[in-house]
């Protein structure tokens, strides 16, 4: 009886380990997706690029009506003096 005991006992055994060891892996899967996941989420796509460069061009639009109106401005003050 007791040697079923412990066969019994080294099949739970050896059961748990296996378990435990394909929890730790799928665990250990699970990370890398997450990583990956971030990773692709941190890369620019397309769109983001075209709304950048959107952005860009505002941006220089109006960086030129500033510099036109100071322009402007600079010729006022010359054409009074």
């Amino acid at each position: 009886m007791e040697a079923n005991g412990d066969i019994l006992a080294e099949m739970i055994l050896d059961d748990i380990i296996r378990d435990t060891a394909m929890e730790m892996e799928n665990l250990e899967l699970m990370e890398r997706a997450e990583r990956e996941a971030i990773r692709l989420q941190d890369n620019p796509t397309l769109e983001n690029v075209f709304q950048r460069l959107e952005q860009m061009e505002v941006c220089s639009s109006l960086l030129s009506i500033f510099s036109l109106m100071l322009q402007r401005r600079l010729i006022n003050l010359v054409l009074n003096l």
